[in-house]
Order: structure tokens, then C-alpha cells, then sequence
């Protein structure tokens, strides 16, 4: 943005890349901005949606009702299902467990939760002493009823969902409600002032994409913020020590099975596995160091997992997905 821009405002926001990230930030922009805005969003047609981080914090029900996406359509169309929390299985030791809820402890800001929980209830799991949520989730309830309004709760909740599903709504829903301009297409090059501020796109079939503010949310690709501004990626290798992972989708052998309304994350030998419910399937995978681990043994690791939970599933149909961050 140069100094013309910020004087004469921000008209026409371009966003680089889709996915959840790219056409959830075209939701935001398009739902808020004026009808004297514009927002492009320009997307490969070959680069697909990572799709593994399927589940949310309890924030994401107040973008949807922002960007106006009625619940029921969202969890119908994305296979969605509640998140309450996460529950942390064998971190501790084996076959110890506890829950993180989502709902906070009444008064939290007010007392000191954790002298008030040692002097009252220092025998009872600091999860039940100051909430419902965890014996809801063990009860297989819901956070909240049938009549409960679209996003209200009477017990705090995100969401499971499926992540490419979820993209697929936000693009219909951005270009058919929101007048959200799309263009499929690769990035041929990038044109910038003489002030070194992005001017416009030029797709590689000529498509010239002019705009006051650029979004980058090409995920690892970083076609604005690294191959064109050649700003370096920052290490944290020496505090965050995983830096692969593999996953997989698990399909259900019986429409009846249980759909957990918590996050499980379980300790494993190297590493931890995530475990998240939906309508269709489930979606697990395995977060690990490859200074200790390869990825072969990250994949066994991952299948005994799922064989000693779900024997049913069939080795034929999963697939794994490997990613690197």
C-alpha cells in the first residue's frame, strides 16, 4: 500500500489463494466492505486444499454468522459436527485422561480459580470441579438443543468439520452472495511500483488483477509474502521440535458409530495423534519430529493406532496425506 492508496482509501482487495484461509478472508472483506469495494480472489485450479485441520475454535461460529452462513447449512454441507473441547488421552501416563472444555469456569475473571479448586475440591478433576462440559462430553450430549438458535450455545462449542467441504461453501457462498469476483488461474508475475508495493497480477494467460491491498493465503507456497518480497521464513525448531506429519481419513463401517463432540489427542511414542468425528468419517493423523522419527515409522505408528480403535476400518481404503511445516 503506497501513499496514494492510503489517501484515496482501499478499494479493490485482491486475495491470493483459496482454501479455508483465502475465501473465509473474501468472506470477511465482502460481508464488511461497501458496494464501493471489490474483492478478486485468484486461486490455482491445479493446488488443492490442505484438508486436514479440521476442527475450530468457538470463533468461527461469529465469522460465519458475519459472513451470513446459517448453521444448519454449514453442517449439513460440510459433514459437520460439535467440538466441546479436547480431550488428552496417555499425556500424563497411560490410561490417564483429562479434558480441555471450551466453556470457561463461572467467574474466572473475578476469583482465583485454581486456590478456590485446591481448598474446595483438590480430589476432583479440575474439569468437573468448575464445569459441566467434560461429563456432558463423556455423556455424548450436546451443547445445546434442537431450539437453540444458529450459533447460540448454552455450553460453549466450535466445530469438526470437513475442510475442503467447508472451502467449496465459501466459495459458492462468496461469488453467488457477496459478489466476490473469482478468477482461476496461475500467478505469472507480479508487477510493483516504484515504491515496491504491489500494483497488480498478471495471470499466465495475460488476466491483469489490479488491487489496493493484496492478501496473501497461498499457505506454504507464500507466492507474495516469500517469492516476491523474499521475506524469510522465521525457525522455531528449537521450540517447537515436530515438524511432520501424516494423516488419514478413516471411513465408518456403521452410519450408527459415535461422533465425539471433543478433539482427541493422544501421546504417543513419538509424537501425538489427532482424532476429530464427522458425519461421513473420521480424520486422524500423526504430528512428529523427523530428526527422531521417519516418515515410515510415523505411518506404522498411525496404523496400530487405528487398527487397535477402529479393526473395521479396511487398510485398502486409507490413503495417507504428508505434510511438512
Amino acid at each position: 500500500m503506497n501513499n496514494s492508496q492510503n489517501q484515496c482509501g482501499l478499494h479493490r482487495v485482491v486475495i491470493v489463494g483459496g482454501g479455508t484461509a483465502g475465501w473465509l478472508a473474501a468472506g470477511v472483506f465482502g460481508a464488511k466492505l461497501s458496494t464501493k469495494h471489490s474483492v478478486t480472489l485468484v486461486e490455482s485450479p491445479t493446488v488443492s486444499s490442505i484438508g486436514v485441520g479440521e476442527g475450530s475454535w468457538p470463533s468461527l461460529r461469529d465469522t460465519l454468522l458475519d459472513i451470513g452462513i446459517s448453521e444448519s447449512e454449514f453442517l449439513t454441507l460440510c459433514q459437520g459436527a460439535f467440538k466441546q473441547g479436547s480431550s488428552f488421552v496417555n499425556w500424563r501416563k497411560n490410561a490417564h485422561s483429562y479434558y480441555h472444555p471450551f466453556t470457561v469456569p463461572a467467574a474466572y475473571n473475578e476469583l482465583d480459580i485454581h486456590a478456590c479448586w485446591k481448598a474446595l475440591a483438590p480430589n476432583t478433576p479440575y474439569q468437573d470441579a468448575f464445569s459441566l462440559q467434560a461429563a456432558m462430553c463423556v455423556a455424548g450430549k450436546a451443547p445445546k438443543q434442537i431450539a437453540t438458535p444458529d450459533y447460540a450455545h448454552v455450553l460453549n462449542y466450535g466445530y469438526h468439520f470437513d475442510a475442503t467441504k467447508l472451502a467449496d461453501l465459501l466459495k459458492q457462498h462468496c461469488v453467488d452472495k457477496l459478489n466476490v469476483d473469482y478468477v482461476s488461474g496461475h500467478i505469472g508475475s507480479i508487477k510493483s511500483s516504484s515504491d515496491g508495493y504491489i500494483e497488480k497480477l498478471i495471470t499466465e494467460c495475460g488476466k491483469e488483477i489490479v488491487g489496493d491491498l493484496f492478501i496473501d493465503c497461498s499457505g506454504s507456497s507464500g507466492l507474495l509474502i516469500d517469492k516476491h518480497f523474499n521475506v524469510p521464513w522465521i525457525p522455531v525448531k528449537r521450540t517447537m521440535l515436530n515438524d511432520r506429519a501424516v494423516a488419514l481419513q478413516v471411513p465408518y463401517s456403521d452410519t450408527d458409530t459415535e461422533i465425539k463432540s471433543t478433539t482427541v489427542a493422544t501421546a504417543q511414542t513419538c509424537g501425538w495423534t489427532w482424532d476429530i468425528a464427522l458425519q461421513h468419517r473420521r480424520g486422524v493423523g500423526l504430528v512428529y519430529c523427523s530428526q527422531f522419527t521417519n516418515e515410515e515409522q510415523a505411518k506404522q505408528v498411525l496404523i496400530d493406532y487405528v487398527r487397535e480403535r477402529y479393526p473395521s476400518a479396511h487398510d485398502a481404503e486409507l490413503s495417507f496425506r504428508t505434510l511438512s511445516f
